[in-house]
């Protein structure tokens, strides 16, 4: 995908906070592709890979779920960077994530959803087109894991992580998805966890 005849370019955005690792990115040469570059200092979202490059986003309108905080927040932040409209989508509270976005010049707004309730998801998509007339991009970011063995898993834990996670990234598609092909265009970035191979 980024070899040299790519006609893509990927905006990449990564949350690790690690000090060794941001000691490195610090220390990385500008010049070196592949090397994360700090634009603005103490920023982890300004963090640019210039494998990546620039994108203009500027007008395309954007739902991230899960986006009150953690790797949602700094997904939401670095599309508002590139231009776009953002649509901070969260269970909890997400102004703050909308007010450091208009804080940076960008445009966003919270609508507050449950990923695993159809019309909390019904209600986000609407709410979207109605305010935006268009959803261009959908990063399905919500998720939720429960810290237990497998004697300690409820089947209460079990059904709500697997409503979060495969259930709602379902329901949010499935919603989005229409709009999209009469637009006839869209992106869609499904997030997963290492915990899919690490157990």
């Amino acid at each position: 995908m980024f070899g040299r005849k790519s006609r893509y370019r990927a905006l990449v955005v990564d949350a690790r906070s690690s000090r060794a690792y941001h000691e490195r990115c610090d220390r990385a040469p500008a010049s070196k592709p592949g090397r994360a570059q700090r634009t603005t200092e103490g920023d982890l979202v300004s963090e640019r890979f210039p494998i990546s490059g620039p994108i203009d986003l500027r007008g395309q309108v954007a739902i991230v779920t899960g986006a009150a905080r953690g790797i949602g927040r700094a997904i939401a932040l670095a599309l508002a960077r590139e231009g776009a409209i953002v649509v901070v989508a969260d269970v909890l509270p997400a102004e703050e994530t909308v007010s450091e976005i208009h804080r940076r010049g960008g445009q966003a707004f919270a609508q507050n959803v449950d990923v695993t309730r159809d019309a909390d998801v019904v209600a986000l998509v609407e709410a979207t087109v109605a305010r935006y007339g268009r959803i261009d991009v959908l990063v399905n970011n919500a998720g939720v894991a429960a810290r237990t063995g497998l004697e300690d898993t409820t089947l209460d834990l079990w059904q709500r992580d697997v409503g979060v996670i495969l259930t709602g990234t379902f329901l949010v598609t499935r919603a989005v998805y229409p709009i999209m092909k009469r637009q006839g265009y869209g992106k869609i970035v499904n997030i997963a966890s290492v915990s899919g191979k690490n157990g």
